[in-house]
């Protein structure tokens, strides 16, 4: 979904004469994060495409096993989710790459969930964390 910003005129079905007015386009391309199923892993990288502003992701789990049990990392860099207050937000921007990556010390199953903050949370892809002892 794009946002309008400033003025444009709309004209007929969908027809939009854009006044020199950029439109901002909150909605990636599609995503697609693996399930993760070994202690140690993580899921494949995914770049965000298709957005021309930065937006917000939300991610939101379940199944929480304890401290440390799985990180976000954004371009190379981790980033420690809170050990509780699921959902937590992080803003990407287009060429961005992400990933999801599971401590050596998790034990049981994490189901993760991530939305578009920034397009009504919009879901954009569920994987799991499934990991045994």
């Amino acid at each position: 979904m794009s946002q309008i910003t400033g003025i444009s005129s709309i004209t007929g079905l969908g027809s939009i004469r854009n006044l020199g007015v950029e439109l901002a386009d909150v909605t990636p391309n599609a995503v697609n994060w693996t399930n993760v199923a070994a202690p140690g892993g993580s899921t494949n990288t995914v770049t965000i495409t298709g957005i021309n502003t930065a937006i917000n992701l939300s991610i939101s789990w379940t199944g929480y096993p304890g401290t440390g049990a799985f990180d976000v990392y954004k371009n190379d860099s981790p980033i420690s989710l809170p050990d509780e207050g699921s959902p937590y937000t992080l803003s990407v921007s287009n060429n961005d790459e992400v990933y999801f990556y599971a401590s050596s010390s998790v034990v049981g199953t994490i189901s993760v969930t991530v939305t578009n903050a920034s397009d009504g949370n919009v879901e954009l892809d569920t994987f799991r964390i499934d990991v045994g002892e």
